[in-house]
């Protein structure tokens, strides 16, 4: 039970990070979003100053458009996905509202240890250790499902007025 809620909290924190991560993916799919549509938004500037002038076509000055609403479109699909993945990080850090990431993390690049001394240091792997544990205990004790087993019962009855063969 001990290793069980080890555990637990390993796994709340890996939701926590991934949490993390995720706002701040989605704030780097926020500018790029931000940069497509302002380049969608050039485009359609620059078609519609070409069609005023004679010079462009209708059909390209529409396209332009369709280009700058789908552009619109993906950004608020992105700040949306940014709202909720703060509210995901405000919920794995048990929060009332949510977190936003102020910076992103510096995280170093270490190689493990060459020895295998740090596998048994981690919480995931003393947890299948004593899970191994039980089940062979649970095999090595499945013999006395063979044993053979014995029932008794004892049901009084009474019985007015009595009979020839009581």
């Amino acid at each position: 039970a001990r290793i069980s809620k080890e555990e637990t909290r390993r796994q709340v924190a890996i939701a926590a990070a991934q949490a993390y991560l995720a706002v701040i993916a989605a704030k780097r799919q926020q500018e790029i979003q931000v940069r497509n549509r302002d380049t969608a938004k050039a485009l359609a500037d620059y078609a519609e100053t070409r069609l005023q002038a004679g010079q462009g076509s209708r059909l390209n000055n529409l396209r332009s458009q369709q280009e700058l609403a789908t552009a619109e479109g993906l950004l608020e699909v992105t700040e949306l996905a940014i709202t909720r993945s703060q509210e995901a990080l405000g919920i794995a850090m048990f929060a009332d509202g949510p977190i936003d990431t102020a910076t992103e993390p510096n995280l170093p690049l270490e190689p493990p240890p060459a020895s295998d001394a740090w596998l048994n240091d981690r919480i995931d792997f003393r947890l299948s250790a004593q899970e191994l544990k039980a089940a062979d205990r649970v095999v090595a004790d499945n013999w006395k499902s063979w044993l053979p087993t014995a029932d008794a019962s004892f049901t009084p009855i009474y019985t007015t007025p009595e009979t020839l063969l009581q």
